[in-house]
């Protein structure tokens, strides 16, 4: 299944949509790993370029098939969505069938016209398991945005986290020779820092870990062993 849409050309707002959902942690038919090196990466200037350039090219419509994974577990779901609304910038919002935003701080039916140039037009689509906070919230959004038609709840990020996101990802695509058809990874908490693994290049895994906890706003973090 395509996990990625582009939108219609009239909007100014959401410009590339995938599917965020919790999954498996092993594929019942699992595919052998490439000889990559382990790498825990914090993205550095250049692959932040790779990671903006990409996310342009997404924004526009094209790219690859990308997947993002949520934890499968109960209270690991829960602390990454408080954390990545805490620390990470992420907004939760409605997308209605008119292609435009609609935040639970908004007035009953007005949309939310984001500052593109910090937040991400590479949004996510809410699915499967959720946070019960995230479950609540969503329920409050349509209740009070109750006349938009086909809202579809999506989460938004500041445009710098999803550059390092793909920066990090740019990577280990760089080490694929075949054309780029997918991308999968999944989120991980160490602490209060959130990791990128099961790092998945054209459905192979990839051995590689992508640390985010620099673009936090939490500045203390606590490890786990």
């Amino acid at each position: 299944m395509k996990t990625r849409r582009s939108l219609p050309p009239q909007s100014t707002t959401v410009t590339s949509i995938i599917k965020e959902k919790t999954r498996p942690t092993a594929d019942k038919h699992p595919q052998k790993s490439s000889n990559m090196s382990t790498t825990v990466t914090d993205t550095s200037s250049q692959s932040l370029r790779k990671g903006r350039a990409l996310l342009r090219i997404l924004e526009h419509g094209s790219g690859p098939e990308i997947n993002f994974a949520w934890p499968e577990n109960h209270a690991a779901r829960n602390n990454l969505f408080d954390i990545f609304r805490r620390c990470y910038g992420m907004h939760v919002a409605l997308l209605g069938s008119n292609n435009l935003l609609y935040r639970l701080t908004d007035p009953a039916g007005k949309p939310w016209k984001p500052n593109m140039d910090k937040i991400s037009g590479f949004s996510r689509i809410v699915g499967g398991k959720i946070a019960e906070s995230e479950e609540k919230l969503i329920y409050r959004l349509k209740r009070r945005h109750s006349s938009i038609r086909g809202g579809t709840p999506v989460r938004l990020f500041p445009r710098k986290f999803d550059g390092a996101v793909l920066g990090g990802l740019s990577k280990f695509i760089g080490m694929v020779d075949a054309p780029l058809r997918s991308i999968s990874a999944r989120y991980k908490m160490n602490g209060s820092r959130v990791l990128m693994t099961d790092i998945r290049i054209n459905r192979s895994p990839v051995s590689g870990v992508i640390d985010l906890g620099s673009y936090s706003s939490c500045k203390k973090f606590r490890r786990t062993a």
